[in-house]
């Protein structure tokens, strides 16, 4: 009598926003490279409070499909929630994470799978850039400066496009922190990683979910202030090194005084030094409310998400 051999399941997880004109052809593009392949396969969909036809074609979908899982949030909660909640939601030996829009090239996915069963716990994707532009050049300073700066490393131009094994997904479910990087904490829990090079496909439906620069600012400072420390660190030596300075001036303004006699010169001069001063005490206190908003968002101790209902198509096809 022979033993049925049971095939290992791997979780595709895709966080979805306002993606009504990609879906159907990325579920579609999901069956044509994972149909050959010795594995069963579980589809995650988390719906981040799309406005738009999404969540109605995911059920329709998950009518068609027991492999399909939906779930969906009360409203949108971002990107960082929707991955946590996919992970939470992901009943494979592994999980895959890649986004819904088609730019990530699943056929990628053999290759990942290939890597991990190879024993590699966790295998990330980077963006096979032969020319890059001001963004990419930046996006590389900045991870630079971070690592050179932080003893938490993020793993450099590493995409959210990767395979975890079971044993890493439970570790990332374990961290329930409020504000999230997902960069962050890959390159926080230190498992040993491999690395393959993508090509990013252009957009073919919808616009992309990722601003211009200011947006871009935005993101690296949270994602810094998230994971690391070193803003404060900063400020406080600003700070003590501005203080030092203004204190060794006033003594040089005591004894001129007192040696020369009052001088109303200088006005001029000491305006500058004022703003200057002001300027960056506001800017440490700046940075200490943000910190400030981080710790008040967790100890509120809210959800990551909510989730709406969970769509799956039971064995009686319900």
């Amino acid at each position: 009598m022979y033993k049925k051999i049971m095939k290992k399941i791997v979780s595709i997880i895709a966080p979805c926003y306002n993606e009504e004109g990609n879906i159907n052809d990325f579920y579609d593009e999901l069956n044509k490279q994972l149909t050959p392949l010795a594995y069963d396969f579980e589809f995650v969909f988390v719906n981040d409070g799309s406005k738009d036809q999404t969540l109605n074609i995911l059920k329709t979908l998950a009518r068609s499909d027991n492999r399909i899982k939906v779930v969906d949030f009360s409203k949108n909660f971002g990107k960082e929630a929707a991955i946590l909640a996919g992970l939470d939601y992901a009943s494979g030996e592994a999980a895959i994470i890649i986004d819904a829009d088609l730019q990530m090239p699943v056929t990628k996915i053999k290759d990942l799978i290939e890597l991990w069963q190879e024993g590699n716990k966790l295998v990330l994707t980077y963006k096979n850039e032969r020319k890059k532009g001001l963004k990419s050049f930046l996006a590389t300073k900045y991870y630079d400066v971070y690592n050179y700066l932080s003893d938490d490393k993020i793993i450099k131009n590493a995409l959210d496009f990767q395979i975890m094994d079971r044993e890493v997904i439970d570790v990332i479910c374990s961290m329930r922190e409020r504000s999230r990087f997902f960069k962050g904490i890959t390159g926080f829990i230190g498992y040993n990683y491999k690395m393959i090079p993508i090509e990013i496909n252009d957009r073919t439906s919808g616009e992309s979910k990722f601003g211009g620069f200011k947006t871009l600012f935005n993101y690296a400072f949270r994602s810094f202030a998230i994971h690391s420390d070193i803003p404060l660190k900063i400020a406080l030596k600003i700070g003590t090194v501005i203080s030092m300075v203004g204190f060794i001036y006033m003594l040089y303004i005591f004894f001129k005084t007192l040696i020369k006699g009052v001088d109303v010169s200088g006005y001029a001069s000491l305006i500058i030094v004022m703003l200057f001063m002001f300027g960056i005490v506001l800017l440490i206190l700046g940075i200490m409310g943000y910190y400030i908003a981080l710790i008040y968002n967790e100890v509120k101790q809210r959800p990551n998400y909510i989730v709406n209902e969970v769509i799956v198509k039971d064995e009686k096809g319900e």
